[in-house]
C-alpha cells in the first residue's frame, strides 16, 4: 500500500508544486515532505511508519 504522504506528494507534483524538503522516511516514524504555499507558509505533509530500532523505545503500546 503506498503512503498517503507518497500519494500527496505525487498529485502535487503532477501540478507543479515543488516540494522545500524531498520526500523522505524519518528514524523517529513518519515519511513526510514539505511544500510552500503562495503566502510563504511551508505545509509539511506526513504518514507515519514504523520507527527505527533506536526511537521505538519512546512510543507507548
Amino acid at each position: 500500500m503506498i503512503a498517503a504522504s507518497t500519494s500527496a506528494c505525487i498529485r502535487l507534483a503532477a501540478k507543479g508544486v515543488q516540494a522545500v524538503m524531498p520526500l523522505e522516511d524519518h528514524p523517529w516514524g513518519d515519511r513526510g515532505f514539505a511544500v510552500q504555499a503562495p503566502n510563504g507558509l511551508t505545509v509539511y505533509v506526513f504518514s507515519n511508519c514504523e520507527p527505527n530500532e533506536e526511537f521505538k523505545k519512546y512510543y507507548l503500546s
